[in-house]
């Protein structure tokens, strides 16, 4: 997958994008608790931010992964927490954190209901998840890079 085709896409289709702000992303807290792939970290030096047009739909950038503490504002770990709010026991809580814990979201929606893409750490797969039942996902593709050519080639719709 060759980024400047992603960028085309993105143009073509009216999202909203911000080039990257110059930050360091070597020394961002985000790569010390995630292996990521070079793919990944390379659309993270393209761009600040960048979601659909009706802004709906939004990829995560570094900058994203803090701490939310406006009990207005939707955080990166929003459907963590979610889900922990629904959890019925501790041990159904810790097994919602367990997961969470394996997978990073990199793009989520509230078009049409709450849902996201995230890699799965261990696998590189990209894999989407949907209200109610988040934890419950399928995998959307092989690996990043294959995420942005499904996106390109209208396999995936945003």
């Amino acid at each position: 997958m060759e980024l400047a085709l992603f960028i085309d896409w993105v143009e073509k289709h009216g999202w909203k994008s911000q080039p990257p702000k110059g930050a360091l992303l070597a020394e961002h807290p985000i790569l010390s608790k995630y292996a990521l792939p070079a793919e990944l970290l390379e659309f993270w030096g393209s761009f600040s931010r960048l979601e659909s047009a009706d802004e709906c739909t939004w990829f995560l950038f570094p900058d994203d992964y803090k701490e939310v503490t406006d009990p207005n504002e939707f955080a990166w770990n929003e459907f963590e927490r979610i889900s922990l709010e629904a959890a019925l026991d501790d041990d159904g809580a810790a097994a919602v954190r367990e997961w969470w814990s394996r997978h990073l979201p990199i793009l989520m929606s509230v078009k049409g209901g709450y849902s996201f893409y995230a890699i799965d750490i261990s696998t590189e797969k990209i894999v989407r998840g949907f209200e109610p039942e988040f934890e419950e996902v399928s995998t959307a593709a092989e690996s990043f890079a294959d995420f942005l050519d499904k996106i390109i080639k209208g396999e995936i719709v945003l």
